[in-house]
């Protein structure tokens, strides 16, 4: 059974292919992608390790909303929470890294690669559309360890927004971040704080990419969409001919088609008749993408595909905890200290909202990832917990002469 997502972009990436095609004419192999610049090893062991996040984390997501569709920004969570991590200390640190992929890199090296990727992706292709956005809020009277607000500066070129986190107005400031950082596609990402919430980490990615070879918009047909459960639908198909980077094998199609001078690029992965798209997400892996993307080569064809328009949003506190990393989550175990030492902080939300337009001219996408920090207080601010829930006595008085008004014995708490 085939759904949505047998048609929907995998990842946005750079394309690890070299060749061209000219679209239309004769099948020519000459460069379509300008030079790549060098990547010191470190970075691509950081950017190899977020694919094989994205993947796991991809699979994860697609798993818990079963046949509905799905649409994540692997990277924007990961740089959302690699923030984060700059605050991470004993095993939070540990298991944050193993599920994020950094185990065996120094946070500097984490830290210097994420910048480099930062750098790297927002200037790679003049002709595409590629920004990040990052900020630290916290509550305006919540210290913050310096070196945790100068890392996330100087590697994540974060802004650091102090906020009155129990005014409602806050979220408003927050939300207006999100709306400015997509182009207005994503305007909310938080409905509210919760009361012990000091800390808000955000990241904005937007995209916007003209195809390198545009979609026909006379060739766009009403065509049939079959459902997973079997039963089709109407929807807009484009259709474009030329020459594109393909495979086919183990009963699954992949083409990348590119966008702006071909540094950018979507990749469909379409199961065939004998495999469902569940099927097919299970499969994905490091492993079995490299396997696909080195079968990708020069091929005259046809792509057709509907047009899209979607938003989404998912809460991932309990797949990033199967992850690996519940720690971050548990109030009375996670380890913040590098961001302060007096508060017993804690994960408390991770949450993503994200956009996807899809037609004949090219392609728009944003994401939006927030990761919130609390404590859990355990009684008032004096210290101290009184519960009367048991026989108690009381009095009403006055404090001018301390006169006693009212005395009692309160032995069950009639109405």
């Amino acid at each position: 059974m085939k759904s949505f997502w047998g048609l929907l972009p995998v990842l946005l990436a750079l394309c690890g292919c070299s060749g061209d095609s000219s679209p239309f004419g004769p099948l020519e192999r000459k460069s379509r992608y300008i030079s790549l610049p060098a990547i010191p090893a470190t970075t691509q062991a950081v950017a190899a390790s977020a694919n094989q996040f994205s993947f796991k984390l991809f699979q994860e997501v697609s798993r818990d909303q079963g046949a509905t569709t799905v649409f994540i920004s692997p990277f924007s969570a990961s740089m959302a929470l690699a923030m984060a991590y700059n605050g991470a200390a004993g095993k939070t640190e540990t298991d944050m890294a193993a599920t994020l992929g950094f185990a065996g890199l120094s946070r500097t090296e984490i830290n210097e690669s994420y910048k480099r990727l930062y750098d790297l992706l927002t200037g790679l292709d003049r002709r595409v559309t590629a920004k990040i956005a990052n900020s630290v809020w916290h509550h305006n009277t919540f210290s913050v360890l310096p070196e945790f607000i100068e890392r996330n500066q100087t590697y994540f070129n974060a802004e650091v927004c102090p906020a009155d986190f129990r005014n409602p107005a806050a979220v408003d400031l927050i939300n207006d971040w999100c709306d400015r950082n997509t182009n207005g596609r994503i305007t909310k990402i938080l409905d509210q704080l919760q009361a012990d919430d000091l800390m808000a980490l955000l990241n904005a990615l937007y995209f916007k990419g003209a195809w390198t070879y545009e979609f026909d918009k006379s060739q766009t047909r009403d065509r049939l969409f079959t459902l997973q459960a079997g039963s089709p639908v109407t929807c807009k198909m484009m259709s474009v001919t030329g020459s594109f980077d393909y495979f086919s094998a183990d009963d699954v199609q992949g083409v990348d088609l590119p966008y702006g001078g071909g540094l950018y690029s979507m990749t469909l992965l379409v199961p065939g008749s004998s495999l469902t798209v569940d099927e097919l997400a299970a499969r994905l892996s490091a492993e079995q993408w490299a396997q696909w993307k080195s079968r990708l080569h020069l091929s005259n064809g046809t792509v057709m595909m509907p047009r899209l328009k979607l938003e989404y949003e998912v809460v991932l506190n309990d797949i990033l905890s199967r992850l690996g990393m519940a720690i971050a989550f548990n109030s009375g175990l996670a380890d913040f200290s590098a961001i302060n030492k007096d508060l017993p902080l804690y994960i408390t939300l991770v949450k993503q909202k994200t956009f996807l337009q899809v037609d004949e001219e090219g392609t728009e996408a944003a994401a939006v990832t927030a990761v919130t920090l609390g404590y859990k207080s355990t009684g008032p601010a004096s210290g101290f917990l009184l519960q009367a829930d048991r026989p108690f006595l009381l009095m009403i008085r006055d404090h001018a002469a301390d006169t006693i008004l009212f005395i009692g014995k309160i032995m069950e708490p009639k109405q």
